[in-house]
């Protein structure tokens, strides 16, 4: 997942760190004495103002390797980051092409978009926060998106599906 620090929303939009504390403040963290704020929620927190420091947050993110897997209390943040993103008409375009590019590969798959259904519009605000997509939308930059999108878009659809667990069934036997 990618992560900053109050350092780098400094860095990106000049503030002072005790102010760059108060924007990030309520977010949650990793970390104790340097904090580590996911990007994406980070990121909401720009506001109009602070846009242009974007550039400089996704420069300085750390990526630590882990897929993001949202909890239902973190979906109103990543819905304030999804509204963030579509307010720049650029931005606004690559996610549209990289959501159209993850349900088509999707669509592929072995269980295909119907058995995701209940999931999609969790998915649809999902896939602008994944590490392998973020820096696209931002910047355009296409080097790390994903090469197979089928293999992602399975396994986020995965990671965040809501589909019942075989112990959530009663089977017979």
């Amino acid at each position: 997942m990618l992560s900053v620090r109050i350092s780098d929303y400094c860095a990106g939009t000049g503030l002072h760190p005790d102010t760059a504390g108060k924007h990030l403040s309520g977010l949650p963290f990793t970390g104790t004495r340097a904090r580590r704020y996911a990007l994406p929620f980070a990121l909401s927190r720009l506001g109009a103002k602070y846009r242009f420091g974007a550039a400089t947050l996704i420069e300085r993110a750390e990526d630590d390797g882990n897929q993001f897997i949202a909890t239902l209390p973190e979906m109103p943040l990543i819905e304030e980051t999804v509204a963030w993103l579509e307010r720049d008409p650029a931005m606004k375009n690559r996610l549209s092409a990289a959501r159209r590019r993850f349900f088509s590969s999707l669509s592929r798959s072995s269980r295909g978009v119907v058995n995701y259904y209940r999931d999609v519009p969790r998915l649809w605000d999902l896939i602008p926060v994944a590490s392998a997509v973020l820096p696209y939308v931002l910047t355009g930059q296409q080097d790390k998106l994903p090469d197979d999108w089928d293999d992602f878009s399975r396994c986020l659809a995965l990671l965040h599906s809501t589909s019942p667990r075989p112990d959530d069934m009663d089977l017979v036997a």
